[in-house]
């Protein structure tokens, strides 16, 4: 990174990145993803990794996007990485995940527990990828959660002393809390649990399961990357959905929900998951115009898992994380064998006679016409 006239802003860096050691070099030559200047009232931030460049007038918003722009070439520099946006936790050995849902409240049930001895991986972004033995590991920020200010009348006192004992730096929005509950950066631990916060403005906290299916649609969207194919993500999404349990977590008290995560969650021990692998990406198999006179039959890329109320796979060229509705997958389905797009229409039509015919073949059409496109069917 450098910088231009930060001086004060360099020497307060510690309190935004406790646990992420860096150096200051003058006048060096060395290649930079980002700079930071400041002309005495606002904070120029410049990227190749940004569309354009931004400005802040208070110190605390310009770390906030310093922050995300490093996360942004951090992917860069490792393309294998997936990215959760998502608060994580070491509690009793592993991980836990509180994935970023808008005012769920993640970053101030993290803030209780750090204050009852859980260990901060982050509060924003989480990098996740395969250790060599095949498990799935998060790795520390090194970064100071943050709060948004006012904190919550249910801010229990605990947590109230540990954000005293601890003050970071704070502006009229956020506060960064520090401490010895920051752990290093490029920790590493396996994710042993997903925690899916959904609070409330009264109520007593309690939690339910939430099967792999509906994990796996809530989490596919809800990540990031840059280099890993759609495949890959997806087999990872899947391998975590096996090995780490989830649980639907209802609460409008942060420390009734930190004391429920506390007396323990379930886990998965000692789980070999089910492989689950993608074709690799390959051209498509058919660049021909649509006929629906001509038949067709599903390829080797029309793999897909179920994930809550849709089904998921990944395009032919693995650039795409695809998604279909129960009527798309209906229709694939009947192209297991060679059959025409007419003769489809026709099976429908005498599964449900009352529906309009043109209706049905103008939909058919198009879902087929959207299953060529993404290399899942192809001409017999």
């Amino acid at each position: 990174m450098r910088t231009v006239d930060c001086e004060k802003t360099i020497e307060r860096l510690a309190g935004y990145l406790p646990r992420w050691p860096f150096s200051i070099q003058s006048q060096t030559d060395t290649e930079h993803c980002v700079a930071l200047a400041f002309n005495g009232a606002a904070w120029l931030i410049q990227s190749p990794h940004t569309p354009k460049h931004r400005i802040h007038k208070t110190e605390v918003n310009a770390i906030c996007d310093l922050v995300s722009v490093l996360a942004s070439a951090m992917i860069a520099q490792e393309p294998d990485l997936l990215c959760f946006h998502s608060a994580a936790l070491e509690i009793d050995g592993g991980l836990v995940l509180f994935p970023a849902v808008r005012r769920s409240g993640k970053s101030t049930l993290a803030a209780v527990l750090m204050a009852r001895g859980a260990k901060l991986f982050t509060d924003d972004y989480l990098p996740v990828k395969r250790n060599p033995e095949g498990i799935i590991v998060g790795r520390a920020t090194g970064i100071a959660a943050r709060l948004r200010i006012p904190v919550p009348e249910t801010f229990p006192d605990d947590a109230r002393a540990y954000l005293n004992a601890h003050p970071g730096p704070a502006n009229k929005q956020y506060r960064f809390i520090a401490g010895p509950s920051v752990a290093p950066a490029r920790r590493q631990l396996p994710i042993r649990s997903i925690v899916l916060l959904d609070r409330q403005d009264s109520g007593k906290a309690n939690s339910s399961d939430v099967s792999e299916s509906d994990l796996l649609g809530r989490r596919a969207y809800q990540n990031f990357s840059r280099g890993l194919l759609a495949g890959e993500t997806l087999s990872l999404l899947i391998q975590l959905t096996q090995t780490a349990p989830a649980q639907h977590l209802t609460y409008s008290d942060p420390s009734e929900a930190a004391d429920l995560i506390l007396d323990g969650l379930p886990r998965v021990a000692n789980i070999t998951p089910a492989p689950v692998s993608f074709p690799e990406p390959g051209p498509r198999p058919d660049a021909a115009h649509f006929s629906p006179n001509i038949p067709y039959k599903s390829t080797a890329f029309a793999r897909l898992r179920k994930a809550g109320e849709v089904w998921v796979g990944a395009s032919c060229n693995g650039l795409k994380l695809l998604k279909f509705d129960a009527a798309a997958v209906g229709v694939l389905d009947l192209l297991e064998d060679p059959i025409t797009p007419e003769e489809v229409v026709h099976l429908i039509w005498d599964a449900y006679p009352d529906m309009d015919p043109a209706e049905i073949e103008t939909n058919t059409f198009q879902i087929l016409r959207n299953f060529l496109n993404v290399g899942f069917i192809a001409r017999s």
